[in-house]
């Protein structure tokens, strides 16, 4: 965090994603849309780090303006502090938000979800395995498409009320702007990357590939849940009851279930690896220590 002192005023800049809390709401979603106007390349790398600092700073950009000398300066002088917004690889750059807090608790007058470290230990979340289901499709979604109207529907299932419901869901009407609404979308997006990086839940998210999957699950997320009905741990309505982090934890349970199984029928572990999609290393990691 960085104090700057700006004629009476005193300013305060976040340079982590971890210093920003939902107090610094109005400095997020100014941010987000600063991340959605490059993503969707609408300015280049350079205009945006130059607002998200604006953002960051929570100031207008009015204050870049030539005439204002010495502001304009101390903005151009902060953008390396930027640099955790984004990640470079092969030149290019890439927005990675990565969040453990839910910043935009209420939106229209709906409460969302909660999200939250509580003494930098106990996790605090009510997300359900069929929201996160719904959520991260059309998270995925609308990352593809850009398309407002999954968008408006991503929101939706984040802030429905509980106990959620799909129907309800989809049903839903609130006011919300459309810079609010691409900021649940990067907040959400920032959860489920600090979520992919806990090692927990490496068997499920890392991918032989070296990139994280997307899904949250080896079975693709539309017939997750059905597949652990399958497979026994339960009925579908309870499951889809299950907390997020109890659901990945299932996840990874039936994976170390199915390389056990495959490894008692004599199944050498390379081949284990390419059946499940899983990096030799997990495998052996299973097979000779447990999990």
């Amino acid at each position: 965090m960085i104090t700057i002192s700006a004629g009476h005023a005193v300013l305060t800049m976040p340079t982590a994603w971890d210093e920003l809390a939902p107090a610094d709401g109005r400095k997020f979603v100014s941010l987000c849309k600063a991340l959605s106007d490059f993503e969707e390349g609408r300015i280049d790398f350079d205009q945006m780090r130059v607002l998200a600092v604006t953002a960051l700073m929570g100031v207008r950009l009015g204050a870049m303006d030539p005439a204002a000398g010495h502001a304009s300066e101390t903005i151009y002088r902060l953008i390396p502090y930027t640099d955790f917004l984004y990640v470079v690889r092969d030149s290019r750059a890439s927005v990675r938000p990565v969040l453990c807090e839910q910043l935009l608790p209420e939106l229209g007058g709906l409460r969302g979800y909660r999200f939250s470290l509580q003494g930098g230990v106990a996790l605090d979340c009510d997300i359900t395995a069929e929201q996160y289901v719904d959520a991260v499709s059309l998270m995925q979604a609308f990352s593809a498409t850009s398309d407002r109207a999954i968008l408006r529907r991503l929101v939706a299932t984040l802030y429905c009320p509980k106990p959620y419901d799909a129907q309800l869901a989809a049903a839903l009407d609130f006011e919300a702007t459309e810079e609010e609404q691409l900021a649940v979308y990067y907040n959400f997006r920032g959860i489920l990357e600090w979520v992919r990086a806990l090692p927990t839940y490496d068997l499920i998210f890392r991918r032989p590939s070296g990139e994280s999957s997307r899904d949250g699950s080896p079975l693709g997320m539309a017939g997750s849940i059905f597949a652990i009905a399958k497979a026994g741990y339960g009925d579908i309505s309870s499951i889809r009851r299950l907390d997020m982090f109890s659901y990945l934890g299932v996840l990874v349970q039936m994976t170390v279930d199915s390389v056990r199984s495959l490894a008692s029928a004599r199944m050498k572990p390379g081949e284990i690896a390419d059946r499940l999609q899983l990096e030799m290393d997990q495998v052996l990691r299973i097979t000779s220590e447990g999990v």
